[in-house]
């Protein structure tokens, strides 16, 4: 078990590896890079499956982003003090909703874990529901999906809509707002195995860091 003051040393010698990597890997002209840091922990967990990590917290400068907080919150509040609420919050939680982070090996750029912002046209179909349209997409899709695969990552998506930035309290009942931003979540595929009483996650070949930011940038 690692002190606290040896936690400390290893977190700063990592550090200075995590900068580095950083700065190689993320081009100027795509990312902002908002903040660096070195984790280390004694046991890895479901949630954070790794013992020693870097994490980037970035913007791409490309990303679309589909609200608008004073035309939204102009639409759906009824009162000069709910508009005003309603765009200050909007644009607070918009500064943090921009942003993706990765946590990755610093020494083999696998990807623990991963939050990043990109385009909504895989994540979010527009037609009719059933429709040839549909399986189009679904098809293409599924491509993209195959392509994160080849490169050794698992990858899920999500979204956000532009009520929940805007903090408005509720949702449409009878219509679903387009999403504001979408996320997409590769990291590299690990096992689960139990020794001596302890979680130990393996975590197969594949989904290399620099691999992932090519194909985000090519496709989304």
């Amino acid at each position: 078990m690692l002190t606290w003051e040896e936690k400390l040393r290893r977190e700063k010698e990592l550090y200075v590896k995590c900068r580095e990597v950083v700065e190689k890997v993320f081009p100027k002209n795509l990312y902002e890079i908002k903040f660096v840091s070195a984790v280390v922990q004694e046991e890895p967990t479901p949630r954070h499956p790794y013992t020693e990590a870097c994490i980037v917290d970035f913007e791409r400068k490309k990303t679309p982003i589909y609200v608008d907080c004073e035309e939204y919150c102009h639409d759906y509040t009824w009162s000069e003090a709910e508009y005003k609420r309603c765009v200050k919050t909007c644009k607070e939680n918009l500064k943090i909703a921009k942003r993706g982070s990765i946590a990755f090996n610093p020494d083999t750029l696998q990807i623990y874990e991963s939050t990043i912002p990109g385009s909504c046209k895989y994540v979010w179909f527009i037609g009719e529901p059933y429709s040839p349209e549909e399986k189009k997409w679904q098809e293409k899709r599924e491509k993209l999906f195959e392509k994160f695969r080849k490169i050794g990552c698992e990858i899920i998506d999500n979204w956000i809509h532009p009520h929940e930035l805007a903090g408005l309290g509720w949702e449409a009942e009878e219509w679903e707002e387009l999403p504001a931003i979408c996320y997409y979540h590769p990291r590299a595929e690990f096992r689960v195995e139990e020794k001596d009483g302890k979680h130990v996650f393996k975590f197969l070949k594949g989904c290399n860091l620099k691999d992932v930011l090519k194909l985000i940038e090519e496709e989304v």
